[in-house]
């Protein structure tokens, strides 16, 4: 794993897998590479934590975790690795099938018996790029090279290897094998020149243009590329419908947020998007053109998808931003920069009467009791800067999106999946990640973190999937964790309607509804001194 840009593996120890600490004391006793070993108390913020240290670093994370319980334990972890496009090597061991006395390894604890399952991997296998169960005849040293290779060639993403008890103890000596890199992995494919000058053109060309992003920013170095590219055509930058990286500077005139309307838009550009839009007033017109720009534009991971597109361009996003913008540099005579200026303007205008709007409304708010999530919002803007970062699980409604600044890239990140109860883990990992020292700062030098949940997400942290302790809102692993140097961290969490918001917004006519808004309604008019509600009063309860 050393050997191939493992940083850290995050550890919940198991009778089967206990040699990994073992082999990683060896190697730091014999100068040799190896992950530093991140000791957790539950698998679930294990997983996450490898995810928030992959999306912080842009490098390669590994868990280690006991059997299959320890792989149900990962929970829907599993399914925010599946979308986070990171590159996470997922380990649990296996119990020993061997008999009794007959090999190191062996049975020996009346657990092994019952440990036993027909396929292992079967549990998470849906959800990884590649899985594998260590046998005998396998080379240790070149499968995990191989699944290191699979992990970080895109389109990145998660694999699982299992590690048969037995296995893992038989002795080794000697053994040569491939690194990652000797296996190779893939470079960044460049897009067609055809399709880039094509696209280039209609946008030159076009009235209202528009770029939609979601994950581009899990590259850094694609955040300076857009900019430039949005700053030369004027053209909004727009959130898909769930966004999940920092990929545009929050602060910079061109950003809409989730607010871009796309009805207006001639020209659609999609980045890096599983689900650009929401299907209904707010979606690109017929008559658009719609191009996408993605390792995996047809997005084949997802059954059923809908959303379509005039262009889809397979390739690596940094590549292709650099190529558009080059591009369009050629094809732009004096007028359309003119034009350009003009529309820039405009945008800017738009963003600036928006944010003083939002301010305002939190300003409103300031004496409420208890707190607004509007003032608390913007609170929390005003608090953030570079030297920050946040990991952000709130649900895209919460209010908390306005009120962000963020301008660097990599300061940002959001719940890739839909799971709930990811950023406490996530943030653990991210917290790892020293500033880089072409920020100018000392290696030493960290900066403060802010996990912050909300909604039904929140929910998550108060039961047994974040870990086995609680104080409040933070897990063993985290208070842990957090006496380990200097890594200033604060949680909060903003609470909404929770579970009954979703039945006011998804089954109003329901019967759940209609009894409790008939209660609702009888209490109101039993304070008020009025009789019994007619029948079209229950239909115009407020609940």
């Amino acid at each position: 794993m050393g050997l191939g840009g493992v940083d850290y593996m995050f550890f919940n120890s198991g009778s089967e897998i206990m040699f990994m600490q073992e082999a990683i004391a060896k190697a730091n006793a014999l100068g040799r590479p190896a992950p530093k070993l991140v000791m957790m108390t539950h698998e679930y913020p294990t997983l996450n934590a490898g995810l928030g240290y992959a999306a912080a670093t842009g490098r390669m994370a590994a868990t280690a975790v006991h059997v299959d319980v320890g792989t149900q334990h990962y929970g829907c972890a599993v399914h925010t690795a599946r979308h986070s496009g990171l590159p996470v090597l997922i380990t649990a061991g296996a119990p020993p099938v061997s008999y009794p006395g007959s090999m190191r390894g062996a049975r020996d604890g009346s657990h092994f018996w019952v440990q036993q399952t027909a396929d292992q991997a079967g549990i998470v296998r849906q959800y990884m790029k590649w899985d594998h169960r260590l046998e005998f005849q396998d080379n240790p040293g070149m499968v995990v090279s191989r699944a290191i290779q699979v992990a970080r060639s895109e389109p990145r993403g998660p694999v699982y290897l299992v590690l048969p008890r037995e296995i893992a103890f038989l002795p080794s000596d000697g053994e040569r094998f491939p690194t990652a890199q000797q296996l190779g992995i893939t470079r960044p494919p460049a897009p067609d020149p055809d399709a880039i000058r094509d696209l280039a053109d209609r946008l030159v060309k076009a009235r209202n243009p528009a770029i939609v992003v979601q994950r581009s920013g899990r590259k850094a170095a694609t955040v300076p590329a857009l900019v430039r590219l949005a700053e030369i055509l004027g053209a909004p930058i727009g959130e898909a419908a769930a966004r999940s990286y920092q990929c545009f500077p929050m602060d910079h005139p061109l950003y809409q947020s989730i607010h871009l309307d796309l009805a207006k838009a001639d020209v659609v550009v999609v980045i890096e998007c599983d689900v650009p839009w929401i299907p209904g007033p707010q979606q690109p017109g017929r008559d658009a053109f719609v191009a996408v720009v993605d390792i995996d534009p047809v997005k084949a991971h997802i059954g059923t998808y809908e959303f379509g597109a005039d262009l889809r361009i397979m390739a690596d996003t940094e590549i292709t931003l650099l190529e558009l913008l080059r591009a369009v540099e050629q094809l732009a005579d004096t007028s359309d920069r003119t034009r350009f200026a003009d529309r820039t303007a405009r945008w800017a205008e738009v963003s600036r009467e928006r944010y003083v709007r939002s301010v305002k409304a939190a300003e409103a708010e300031a004496n409420q009791s208890p707190i607004s999530p509007l003032w608390l919002s913007h609170q929390i803007g005003q608090a953030m800067d570079d030297n920050c970062l946040m990991v952000d699980e709130t649900l895209m409604l919460s209010p908390l999106p306005p009120y962000l600044r963020f301008s660097e890239p990599g300061t940002y990140f959001r719940n890739p999946g839909s799971g709930g109860g990811w950023c406490a883990g996530a943030a653990l990992g991210a917290r790892r990640q020293d500033r880089p020292a072409e920020q100018g700062c000392d290696r030493g030098q960290r900066r403060r973190l802010l996990h912050v949940f909300g909604g039904q997400r929140g929910n998550h942290l108060g039961g047994a999937l974040q870990g086995a302790v609680h104080v409040g809102d933070l897990s063993e692993s985290q208070l842990q964790h957090r006496h380990q140097g200097d890594r200033p961290v604060l949680s909060r969490r903003l609470c909404g309607p929770g579970w009954a918001r979703g039945r006011l917004l998804r089954s109003a006519d329901g019967l759940c509804e209609g009894s409790r808004g008939r209660r609702c309604l009888r209490r109101k008019r039993q304070r008020s001194g009025r009789g019994r509600p007619g029948p079209q009063a229950w239909a115009a309860a407020d609940p």
